[in-house]
């Protein structure tokens, strides 16, 4: 979201203030005329006093509709960026990592070799299957998730581009 790429960051009114703002740039040969205006409320007069992250005396306040223009970047980047909720993934999801089906030779098709005891043939498919609302990343890889305390990547987590299926076989002597 912060780098510009995620879809909600150009669409809905997003989009259209991010349009807007690139066309008062001269094709970016000057900087952006801010163009959006966040929903909410602006505190008018009034000094607002918090307890446990809530302002308790809001009757003091004298609040009206926020008429404020900004760039969404700025938005985004500090306005937005302090409300936790709005960044929180769902990260469940189901993946069939492995499967393996595997065929054995019977002694019987061996026991005229001096060297081999066994033989197996295998067919191997890794991450076949993958369930979650979220398809853009492979949240099996953001196992960590994101601090907004420190605003840092627990354990070192990171967004990761999907992992590839993949398919092999085995073959498997003994001697």
């Amino acid at each position: 979201m912060n780098g510009g790429t995620a879809i909600e960051s150009a669409s809905g009114a997003f989009g259209q203030a991010r349009l807007a703002e690139w066309q008062t740039t001269s094709t970016g040969t000057v900087a952006p005329t801010p163009k959006y205006i966040a929903p909410g409320k602006k505190i008018v007069s009034g000094t607002p006093v918090y307890s446990g992250g809530e302002i308790t005396n809001l009757k003091d306040l004298n609040l009206a509709d926020n008429d404020v223009a900004t760039t969404v970047q700025q938005f985004i980047s500090s306005g937005i960026g302090n409300v936790t909720e709005y960044w929180m993934t769902d990260r469940s999801f189901a993946k069939l990592r492995e499967v393996s089906l595997g065929y054995s030779l019977p002694e019987k098709f061996l026991s005229g070799s001096r060297y081999i005891k066994g033989l197996t043939f295998s067919l191997v498919g890794r991450n076949l299957l993958y369930f979650a609302k979220r398809k853009d990343i492979d949240l099996d890889a953001f196992a960590s998730g994101y601090n907004d305390t420190d605003r840092s990547l627990n354990n070192g987590g990171s967004l990761q581009s999907m992992t590839g299926r993949r398919f092999g076989f085995n073959i498997n002597v003994s001697f």
